[in-house]
């Protein structure tokens, strides 16, 4: 994609954002990526019913744990054929990527896309969000932590992080507990916070079962422990509160987290050597851009079709109850308890 194209690429998303009246910045524009066009495989999704299958309803454990914790896992949620056609198409596109981007890895893409148009509408890097569409794992625990079927993404995310090199020491310190952030906008072009989405759905595409491949990390707990109403004001003013020791995921390829919207979280350091990722059993056969050792990560952001992400009680609503779109969650929290007394 030449210049010209790029630059009517970011304005027609830019135009697409102001028109759904979303708080979209100009350096959130420029983090997506563009490639090809190609119908997803939605039959699933389309005739997914939690009924016709099983194992696909969030479970008592998982429900607790997205509560108390904010997050919860699920492992072997995902055809390996579908993680390695996204492995294959991201590799594909990486060099083009790169040329395009001032990032040199995680990267937007699907920007307000509608779920309920995908029969008739090709879209961009279709085998990224093929592999959740073609999970009835993933879509039936959708259904349970949203309350209703998924029906739009509000952006979703190559999340890669390349190995540091020639690095110093100092560039692994955090400062403990202090370093984090919530999905939203607080800066001068405006505040958009929480973010409207409902649940985050992180996915592993090779397995990241060290804690220095810098893994998704976040704060358990907190995404109730306080009321983040004041979040905007202290990230525009550095003053965000220490939360303490966070925990670093970790996941094999093909397991995926579940994460709240108010869940602060941060990406980790990636200190992990080719040599290291080779003799840990990752695949690179055939993938002949992605750096070795690569933190390889898909994040998807899901809202559901009975929430009006606009409505002006809506931000309100989350930030005074973690579990105003959770009410299904919260049910099956109760269930349990009731049943083990």
């Amino acid at each position: 994609m030449n210049g010209k194209k790029l630059k009517e690429a970011y304005a027609g998303l830019s135009k697409y954002a102001e028109e759904q009246g979303v708080l979209y910045t100009e350096k959130e524009i420029k983090m997506h990526v563009f490639g090809p066009k190609d119908l997803c495989d939605s039959e699933l999704y389309f005739r997914f019913k939690q009924e016709d299958y099983t194992d696909c309803k969030l479970l008592p454990d998982e429900a607790l744990s997205f509560q108390q914790r904010g997050f919860c896992f699920l492992h072997d949620a995902i055809d390996p054929s579908r993680v390695r056609a996204a492995r294959e198409y991201i590799d594909s596109q990486y060099k083009s990527w790169l040329a395009m981007s001032k990032r040199q890895d995680d990267w937007r893409i699907h920007l307000l896309l509608n779920l309920e148009t995908l029969a008739e509408v090709p879209i961009e890097h279709a085998p990224l969000l093929n592999m959740v569409l073609n999970s009835p794992k993933i879509l039936g625990r959708l259904e349970d932590i949203i309350g209703s079927k998924p029906m739009s993404c509000f952006y979703n995310q190559v999340a890669y992080r390349t190995p540091l090199v020639n690095y110093s020491p100092s560039i692994l310190n955090y400062t403990p507990g202090a370093e984090y952030h919530i999905d939203g906008q607080a800066n001068d072009y405006g505040t958009r916070f929480p973010d409207p989405w409902t649940v985050l759905i992180a996915v592993a595409l090779v397995d990241i079962d060290s804690l220095d491949m810098g893994n998704f990390t976040v704060f358990p707990g907190t995404h109730a422990s306080r009321n983040w109403s004041s979040y905007p004001e202290e990230k525009r003013l550095k003053t965000l509160p220490s939360l303490g020791e966070p925990f670093k995921v970790q996941l094999k390829a093909g397991d995926c987290v579940f994460v709240h919207v108010l869940l602060p979280h941060r990406g980790g350091k990636n200190i992990t050597t080719s040599e290291d990722a080779i003799e840990s059993g990752i695949d690179y056969e055939g993938l002949l851009n992605i750096p070795k050792g690569t933190r390889e990560m898909v994040i998807f952001r899901f809202r559901g079709s009975h929430i009006d992400y606009n409505h002006p009680n809506r931000s309100p609503s989350v930030l005074n109850d973690p579990f105003f779109e959770h009410r299904r969650v919260v049910s099956l929290v109760q269930e349990s308890n009731e049943a083990l007394k």
